[in-house]
């Protein structure tokens, strides 16, 4: 069993998106967002990765099975 002791790895949901969108507006350096919040720039880089991966996902085309109305 892996035990995590690293701040990152102890923020809830909601910090974890809200550091994933400050990421991606790409509005301030990484460096700066993880002094401010105490993770690395490792952590904001993956959870970075794991938003735009979600965003390319939501927007990708979709083939006509996937479209089908269900109702």
């Amino acid at each position: 069993m892996k035990l995590a002791f690293s701040v990152s790895a102890n923020r809830p949901p909601s910090s974890r998106k809200d550091l994933a969108r400050r990421i991606l507006a790409m509005i301030e350096p990484v460096s700066h967002i993880a002094a401010q919040h105490q993770v690395s720039r490792k952590f904001l880089y993956q959870q970075g990765h794991k938003a735009e991966q979600t965003l390319d996902e939501a927007f990708a085309k979709k083939s006509a099975d996937e479209q089908a109305v269900l109702f």
